[in-house]
């Protein structure tokens, strides 16, 4: 309804006094009433303000009596007509200057276990977005505003009332910004987990005000009793996104319980906030809900808008919900896969309110793995002489010649020679502790795959005594017992490259018993592609090991080599008769080359014989062969000293 102050009725009186002085003969509205009684219409002329005097009042009285319908249906149309946009909710827990608004009705709450105050119903809501009118007549203002919120889905109840704690002007209308601080007292808690689960896991969603508002207007009307339903949609935070960026084990002591500790970073796009949370509690699940950790944030926290982060600290469930739940997802964890995993609200610290309206609703995070090794320097010590091993061969028979020495994983796969046995010892020469907590090796289980192939198994059900590694400790372990069974072809072109190569590239499949804190746990563990070396110090390439070799490859080793020795023979008779020829050559050329020396020397001693009997006389110089004759030996004398 409206009302019409008294103020506006006597001014309306004096209005008409001031207009038509004629009627006024005291001052008073009975003298003015016998004086037009008792004048002749025609001797006393009334001005036209007095004309229009029964033209006022009507419509004053209409104001006053059918005005405030008509007011009031006008603005409500105005405000069934308006556009609410909320951009932004910031929740925070109540405050002291928000009052009492009713005791509302907790007993509603429905299935969820807990226990709540009635002080601790009621939290501050400050609401930011605009307001859509059309433009008006007068400045106005809404008063006051008394509504319900609920989500708005199909037969959702109402979570509880909301009043605004101060005035929303709105001036002449258009587009007003809206910043409204209230308090929603909740009267019903089910309804209000309900909501917050939608707010924290839905990317969006819509919620509903109805109820009744006061608007003023300009000069001093009052519209009380105006209804307001309205609907509007929300950004929800979409589950926050979050995901695990670091992760850390820690004990007080070796055998103690194992602390996990978690980096996490999420993202809030929503239009909500949350402030202050306080410490917020989670239980970690496994992705088949499973629990094995119980953690909380390390102090208190806000769920602002935007990038968030978060320290997570608590202990490893002794033991988990699910023991084979647990293994798997730590086996995902060593291998370095990414793990789905749900955090699930179980408290908040200091906010009751909070704490019923989050309680049970699951995060959806991601676990990255890390890949581990466990398995470092593997050896394998293979026993030449074993009557075993020199039989492979001929269980291959013929078929080893198209396996030796071949890399084809299909003709493996199709090996069909039969199965061979053979028992070898292999090495762990490091075994590495990759986690920061002690752990004890209590057994060993080891599948061994070569080309694809399973080809061997260690088992030892009990390592005695158990070995003991401290927090990323590597000790020499002990030796293995390793059984082989292959098809023979299989097995026999794995030990000729091991002999051969000195080493192999074989796929590890195993299962380790670890102590897991207080707990015994089997963890899964893969090496999909690691290096075996030959234990046997030099027999890698040895004539030993080249004999066996050639025995498991079915002579073609043997074969190979008498090629080789073939070809190196020929190579050796053509060398060789090519240096014969090069020599007769050189002798000949060497021969004749000589002959024409001695001629030419014979020539000229000739000449010189010559000249020298002419000057001393009688002496004659004889060739013959490399020597010279005279008469008398007085004679050669002389010649000797002649000479």
């Amino acid at each position: 309804m409206i009302d019409v102050e008294p103020s506006a009725r006597t001014s309306a009186a004096k209005l008409t006094n001031a207009l038509c002085p004629c009627s006024s003969t005291g001052g008073d509205d009975a003298g003015t009433a016998r004086a037009l009684d008792e004048a002749p219409a025609q001797s006393r002329p009334c001005p036209l303000a007095l004309r229009l005097l029964p033209v006022a009042l009507v419509l004053l009285l209409f104001t006053a009596f059918a005005g405030p319908t008509v007011a009031s249906a006008a603005v409500q149309f105005l405000v069934d007509r308006s556009v609410l946009t909320v951009t932004a909710l910031h929740v925070a827990p109540s405050e002291s200057d928000i009052g009492d608004f009713g005791s509302g009705d907790p007993g509603s709450a429905g299935p969820l276990d807990v226990s709540i105050s009635r002080s601790d119903l009621t939290v501050a809501i400050q609401t930011t977005g605009e307001l859509r009118l059309w433009l008006l007549p007068v400045a106005c203002t809404v008063e006051r505003m008394d509504l319900s919120v609920a989500h708005a889905s199909g037969g959702a109840a109402p979570v509880g009332s909301f009043q605004a704690l101060s005035p929303l002007a709105v001036g002449f209308g258009g587009r007003v910004p809206l910043h409204v601080r209230g308090a929603l007292e909740v009267a019903n808690l089910t309804a209000l987990h309900e909501l917050s689960a939608r707010i924290i896991t839905a990317p969006e969603l819509s919620l509903s005000v109805a109820g009744s508002v006061t608007v003023r207007a300009w000069p001093g009307l009052l519209f009380e009793g105006i209804t307001l339903a309205k609907q509007f949609r929300l950004r929800g935070m979409g589950g926050l996104a979050a995901r695990t960026t670091a992760l850390h084990l820690s004990e007080s002591y070796p055998g103690s319980e194992v602390t996990l500790e978690a980096e996490v970073e999420a993202q809030n796009p929503s239009s909500f906030e949350l402030t202050p949370l306080g410490e917020i509690a989670f239980a970690v699940q496994t992705a088949a809900g499973s629990q094995f950790a119980a953690v909380a944030t390390d102090g208190l926290v806000s769920m602002r808008q935007g990038a968030l982060s978060y320290t997570l600290r608590g202990p490893i469930l002794s033991p988990p919900e699910d023991v084979h739940e647990f293994e798997r997802l730590s086996a995902d964890y060593a291998a370095g896969r990414t793990s789905d995993v749900h955090a699930v609200f179980t408290s908040i610290g200091g906010v009751p309110l909070y704490s019923v309206a989050l309680q049970g609703v699951a995060l959806d995070a991601k676990l990255p793995g890390r890949l581990l090794h466990f398995f470092r320097d593997v050896g394998m010590h293979v026993d030449v002489n074993a009557a075993a091993i020199h039989s492979l061969a001929g269980l291959a028979g013929d078929h080893a010649h198209g396996y030796v020495g071949d890399h084809s994983h299909g003709l493996i796969e199709k090996d069909p020679t039969p199965l061979a046995e053979l028992e070898e010892t292999v090495y762990i020469g490091q075994l590495s502790n990759p986690l920061n907590i002690t752990t004890t090796v209590l057994a060993v289980e080891v599948n061994v795959t070569y080309l694809g192939t399973a080809v061997g198994r260690v088992s030892v059900p009990e390592v005695s005594p158990p070995l003991v590694l401290g927090p990323f400790e590597s000790r020499r372990s002990r030796a293995f017992p390793l059984l082989l069974k292959a098809p023979a072809a299989t097995l026999s072109r794995m030990m000729a490259d091991l002999l051969k190569d000195g080493e192999i590239e074989v796929g590890l499949y195993s299962a380790l018993d670890l102590t897991f804190g207080p707990d015994r746990v089997r963890l899964p563990y893969v090496e999909e592609l690691i290096t075996v070396a030959l234990e046997n110090k030099g027999l890698a390439g040895s004539a030993a090991a080249m004999q066996l070799v050639d025995k498991l490859a079915g002579g073609q080793v043997s074969s190979s080599l008498g090629t080789t020795v073939t070809e190196l023979g020929e190579a050796g008779q053509t060398v060789g008769e090519t240096l014969d020829t090069t020599v007769g050559t050189l002798n000949s050329t060497l021969s004749t080359a000589a002959s024409t020396v001695a001629s030419t020397v014979e020539d000229a001693l000739t000449d010189v014989g010559d000249i020298l009997g002419d000057v001393f006389g009688g002496l004659t110089l004889s060739h013959g062969r490399g020597h010279a004759q005279a008469g008398p030996p007085q004679a050669q004398q002389s010649s000797k000293h002649s000479r």
